[in-house]
């Protein structure tokens, strides 16, 4: 069993010809799922988990605001509600956290969302994020990450976003290794 939250912290905007139009805040939406299924383990770089039962609430706070910007049913939840109830839905996720060389990291993660009353090709919730991580020195790493984002309720089209990090990485340790025999 699991449970996800999944959010967001800042204010969303469209930017098109018409303007700007807010179509997001903090928990608008909101996205809890409690999914109930199996994991398997192949090695200790990839993992699936199958949940064939996994109940979603979609909790958007202030449905009105953003009427405008995404229409009458704004994340599938309905007028005069601030929640949307997905009880008979399937979840997959699979994650892969591989080292391709000694300073390069690849981290995926891919999760599915399949409500059964709405078994449509077009209605499945897609989301997939990769980040590729690089030591370039003793102290420097580098970061390369992207977001691909498919959820009909919120938008027809695939959403994305992408990042570029430059961080200072220090490992802390607060053990003293014992000898080695």
């Amino acid at each position: 069993m699991s449970l996800n939250l999944l959010s967001q912290f800042a204010t969303g905007y469209r930017y098109d010809d018409g303007g700007v139009q807010q179509v997001s805040d903090l928990f608008a939406p909101a996205f809890f799922t409690v999914a109930y299924g199996f994991e398997y383990h192949p090695n200790p770089t990839f993992h699936v988990r199958l949940s064939p039962f996994a109940p979603r609430l979609t909790v958007v706070g202030r449905v009105e605001w953003f009427v405008p910007a995404l229409g009458a049913t704004p994340c599938g939840v309905n007028p005069g509600h601030s929640t949307r109830w997905e009880i008979l839905a399937a979840y997959v996720l699979t994650e892969l956290d591989r080292n391709l060389s000694a300073n390069l990291n690849l981290k995926a993660r891919y999760v599915l969302l399949a409500n059964y009353d709405t078994l449509d090709p077009k209605r499945i919730d897609h989301r997939l994020y990769l980040t590729l991580t690089a030591k370039v020195a003793r102290f420097v790493n580098v970061s390369l990450n992207g977001t691909a984002l498919y959820d009909y309720d919120q938008d027809s089209g695939t959403q994305h976003s992408q990042g570029l990090t430059l961080g200072v990485a220090y490992n802390f340790q607060n053990f003293i290794d014992p000898p080695r025999k």
